[in-house]
């Protein structure tokens, strides 16, 4: 089977999460094509970063997480059960999509992603997710979340 592509996305930085109401970009370069554990990687990212229900082709796709951008939720045992809760979709997602259409080797099949750490900013308005997550292939990669309630 020939290999194939996903585009690349990357993050908006924080301070403009807010203004384009959104959390990624497809890059500040030249779009360009991704495969193996990166395309995993931004498969996830982007199933995790779309607002469950805004999606035209599937209503059920996405998640929670960043409907807490901009948000005045500053409780932070709900913020953490938000988080918690979205990875647990996005991990559902993705494992869905694999039974449907098996990725092309294992470096692209997720296993597992989980929450790592949930750091709060000194002054509550914003908080840092560290998920790791980690392929078929057992490769692991942390990936930090950043997000910034307006409290």
């Amino acid at each position: 089977m020939a290999a194939t592509f996903d585009t690349y996305i990357e993050l908006l930085p924080a301070d403009e999460q807010s203004v384009q109401a959104g959390t990624y970009t497809f890059g500040f370069d030249k779009t360009i094509g991704v495969k193996g554990f990166q395309k995993l990687i931004n498969r996830w990212a982007k199933a995790f970063l779309t607002l469950e229900g805004t999606d035209l082709s599937d209503a059920n796709y996405g998640t929670q997480f960043p409907a807490l951008i901009g948000s005045n939720i500053s409780d932070r045992a709900e913020i953490q059960e938000v988080v918690r809760a979205s990875i647990s979709q996005a991990n559902e997602i993705l494992l869905a999509l694999q039974a449907d259409n098996p990725p092309p080797n294992d470096r692209e099949a997720l296993q597992d992603a989980e929450l790592v750490s949930l750091i709060f900013e000194a002054d509550g308005l914003g908080f840092e997710a560290s998920v790791l997550i980690t392929n078929q292939a057992g490769e692991v990669l942390q990936l930090l979340l950043p997000a910034q309630p307006t409290g």
